[in-house]
């Protein structure tokens, strides 16, 4: 049987969940899911599945019908939305709640790292400390509505290229020639607006 992984990127501390045997599930729900998310992320009690199909190969299954999945394929940067069944391979990421929001690569292999370092000494615990204080950390900011969440989001936007999404263009412009149509538009009030979208 399949032992699948599911990895966080290194801006979401970098951990490694697993292993999973057969079909697992992510969702809010810790009962029902063999991964769960905060539900203030926008995931639903049961979100998605995974059904391991041969030896890299997966079926994501989408288990709540406004459950919003984003898929990137492995060695391309652009997102698309999944809204039905869909394969996937190991390698691939799949983001979860909103464009910006938790994002797994799914593989089922044992790690380099892991056969490398088995036995290492204090050095190798420590690192993973870190990852687990930084992962909890931006898991806390995340979960709570505020400046901090909005900033985070904002910077992992530029890190990660979403500000030349067309979506976002096509919406920040759209905004923009709203208010000067509108008239009197004070520069706080643009701001304002310009602010809604690099946060939404």
């Amino acid at each position: 049987m399949v032992s699948s992984f599911l990895t966080l990127p290194p801006a979401w501390g970098g951990t490694r969940y697993g292993p999973f045997l057969g079909v697992f599930s992510i969702g809010s729900d810790a009962k029902r899911c063999s991964l769960s998310l905060d539900p203030n992320l926008g995931i639903h009690p049961t979100h998605v599945s995974l059904h391991p199909d041969g030896s890299k190969d997966y079926r994501l299954e989408i288990e709540h019908v406004d459950a919003a999945v984003f898929l990137v394929r492995m060695g391309d940067t652009n997102m698309f939305p999944v809204r039905a069944s869909t394969r996937i391979t190991c390698g691939d990421t799949l983001i979860l709640g909103t464009p910006n929001g938790p994002r797994f690569t799914v593989d089922n292999d044992a790690p380099a790292e892991a056969k490398a370092t088995r036995g290492a000494p204090h050095g190798d615990f420590g690192d993973r400390l870190g990852r687990e204080i930084k992962r909890q950390g931006v898991a806390r900011i995340l979960s709570r509505a505020g400046p901090l969440r909005d900033l985070y989001h904002m910077w992992n936007r530029a890190q990660s290229g979403s500000f030349s999404n067309p979506t976002f263009v096509v919406g920040a412009l759209a905004g923009l020639l709203t208010a000067i149509l509108a008239g009197g538009a004070s520069c706080s009030g643009l701001g304002y607006l310009l602010y809604q979208n690099l946060t939404q």
